[in-house]
């Protein structure tokens, strides 16, 4: 929220959007490997330390996505997702995504310039960043940039019967996407991670 704008939101969650279901909520993701394919959508186990709220998540047995957020100042905040095979062989992922559910939809005119925003992305991978800008034109932004890792390519998730075509803002950034589109954006990785290796 802003509080300059208290309409507006610029994420989507289960309290503006009751259509809003938990496989597109912050931190839910996919996971593509040599040995199976899955999704994280609630933690395995959360966890908290001083200044930090985390969650580690275990899509598949021998690997987890360990996800953390810290606030540096009142205008910044900080998520880290760390990967981890903990398993006595290499992985090699062909598919990796989180989910950033922006406020991107459309009711009616005056709804919408009030309380919604537009999605803008950039999937350059190491220099990567999205942007949620007030549909009106004013006030503040929200913005996302990549400071460590990449982000190679994106996706808005499929529509349901509530939300239409008028929901654009289900959106997944994905460390790769070799595994749908292996020349997307000019070229999607297969990433190969060593045992108790932590590619971030």
């Amino acid at each position: 929220m802003d509080a300059r704008a208290p309409v507006r939101r610029f994420l989507l969650d289960r309290t503006t959007a009751p259509w809003h279901s938990v496989e597109h909520q912050r931190e839910a993701g996919h996971l593509v490997t040599d040995r199976g394919t899955a999704r994280w959508l609630t933690p395995a186990r959360p966890r908290s330390t001083r200044g930090t709220v985390g969650a580690v998540h275990t899509p598949l047995p021998g690997d987890r996505v360990e996800a953390s957020r810290s606030v540096a100042d009142p205008a910044v905040l900080r998520e880290r997702y760390t990967a981890v095979n903990s398993a006595d062989e290499p992985l090699a992922v062909t598919g990796l995504g989180v989910r950033t559910p922006v406020a991107d939809r459309y009711r009616d005119a005056r709804a919408s310039l009030e309380g919604a925003v537009h999605a803008h992305l950039f999937t350059g991978g190491t220099w990567a960043w999205a942007l949620a800008q007030p549909m009106s034109g004013e006030g503040r932004c929200l913005g996302l940039i990549v400071r460590e890792g990449a982000v190679r390519a994106n996706s808005v998730e499929p529509r349901n019967q509530a939300s239409h075509s008028r929901v654009r803002g289900h959106l997944a950034l994905h460390v790769t996407d070799h595994a749908r589109n292996p020349d997307a954006f000019g070229g999607q990785p297969v990433r190969v991670w060593r045992p108790g290796n932590p590619p971030r």
